[in-house]
């Protein structure tokens, strides 16, 4: 079984790469937009953009780690499943109401 689940696993690294690296790029541009706009910051109308820009830079570090835990060689059932149920769980608090 875990030779299987191993070989399921590294079936989709290409995949994994490519979301991570997506992410990864992503949160880079997300870091240049809010730094053009840093005048907007201190104004009142902005606490509804910082919050937006939070929940999609705190999304987009979630698909990296996501990605990271699949790339990790020769993974097994446990190692994997325990950290992605960590992560749901820590997301599911995080996200309001």
């Amino acid at each position: 079984m875990h030779a299987s689940f191993s070989s399921t696993i590294a079936s989709w690294q290409s995949f994994y790469v490519l979301a991570g690296s997506a992410s990864a790029t992503l949160i880079g541009l997300l870091f240049v937009a809010v730094s053009l706009h840093i005048d907007l910051i201190g104004e009142s109308g902005a606490a509804v953009i910082l919050s937006m820009a939070r929940r999609t830079f705190i999304r987009f570090i979630l698909v990296v780690l996501v990605a990271l835990l699949f790339l990790v060689p020769h993974q097994n059932p446990q190692g994997l499943g325990l950290p992605l149920l960590a992560l749901g769980v820590v997301d599911a608090l995080r996200t309001p109401g």
